[in-house]
């Protein structure tokens, strides 16, 4: 990522411009762009880690959820013992997510439905005590106001146990535009961001939930970052 995007912050509504211009003017593959935001996190995972690890990916329905599915795919891939959990609807997937939800479901990756599971609280709450690392692939920049359940469930007991907690893009239950922390809100030891920082990133409270910050780049090209960096 050019060096501009890893310290100007650019609204929401940009980034979301960015995706689109990539895929409409730049002729890209929106499941290209998803494809490299997961690969790209789950290289770093596995690089910044010295062995292999548990992980529990917990999933929505959106393109964040996609994002989630791409990382579960390729920590598999290097080895890594993996769980996901869709808390979303399966019928209510993005046409991006529920491609790459096609193609995990047709793994190895042990995947559990929180809408099918008799008593999801528990079995969640004893993968995640059993993790190192847990990603936050739930609700994604689009989220406003206080996460509803099971997102809610899912974020209060991922904030009690002692694994390492990864955000994508932004930390469930905080707002990226903003930077307002609602309640619960998931309280990541890491957050990977695609593209550019977010403008809500630079308040005090959203700090305290976003721990360290990593800008990923997705492959759009930097001629068309730096027209939004430069607007």
């Amino acid at each position: 990522m050019t060096s501009e995007a890893r310290t100007v912050a650019l609204p929401v509504q940009a980034i979301r411009e960015i995706d689109r211009l990539a895929v409409e003017e730049f002729g890209m593959n929106s499941l290209v762009l998803m494809e490299n935001a997961g690969n790209g996190v789950a290289f770093d995972l596995v690089n910044t880690h010295s062995s292999t690890c548990s992980a529990t990916v917990l999933c929505g329905a959106g393109n964040n959820g996609g994002d989630g599915f791409v990382i579960a795919r390729h920590l598999d891939y290097y080895g890594w013992n993996v769980k996901v959990w869709l808390l979303g609807l399966k019928d209510r997937m993005s046409p991006d997510c529920r491609a790459n939800w096609e193609v995990l479901r047709r793994s190895d990756v042990h995947i559990n439905l929180w809408s099918q599971s008799s008593a999801p609280t528990n079995l969640l709450m004893n993968e995640l005590s059993a993790s190192n690392v847990i990603v936050d692939a739930m609700l994604g920049t689009g989220q406003k106001g206080s996460p509803t359940e099971p997102f809610a469930t899912a974020i209060e007991l991922s904030n009690r146990v002692a694994a390492k907690r990864i955000a994508i893009d932004v930390p469930t239950g905080l707002d990226a535009e903003t930077g307002e922390v609602w309640n619960p809100a998931f309280q990541a030891d890491c957050t990977y961001t695609f593209v550019a920082f977010k403008t809500g990133f630079a308040t005090s409270t959203a700090r305290q939930h976003l721990g360290e910050v990593k800008v990923c780049s997705i492959g759009v090209p930097r001629k068309l970052v730096r027209r939004f960096i430069s607007a």
